[in-house]
């Protein structure tokens, strides 16, 4: 019995270290997951009409739209360009699997 209890706990940790892998094979590459990482300015600050929003993903997002502005994407980073709308903003930014909501004050020129 003592004997076979060491090979049994080898056996079991090879499975559990194997078995652990902390990233996942994806067949299409729509199916990784893309997060977002960072947005300049920084949402609550106030901006300009004309005014650029440079967003930083940790992936290339996928279909990638927002409900204001003009969108551009290149690579991982990710472009809205005014002109907004004086006043209160909330922009969603939306892309495969994920979302995220900003918010700004705009000002006229």
């Amino acid at each position: 019995m003592l004997r076979i209890l060491p090979v049994l706990l080898a056996s079991l940790l090879a499975v559990y270290i194997t078995g652990c892998s902390e990233e996942e094979d994806y067949e299409n590459p729509e199916d990784v997951p893309v997060h977002f990482v960072s947005v300049s300015p920084r949402s609550g600050e106030t901006i300009a009409t004309n005014a650029t929003l440079t967003l930083t993903f940790d992936g290339v997002p996928i279909n990638l739209t927002s409900s204001a502005g003009k969108v551009t994407v290149n690579g991982r980073t990710a472009y809205i360009d005014g002109p907004f709308t004086p006043g209160p903003l909330t922009i969603i930014v939306a892309w495969t699997y994920q979302t995220v909501r900003l918010t700004y004050i705009i000002v006229g020129e």
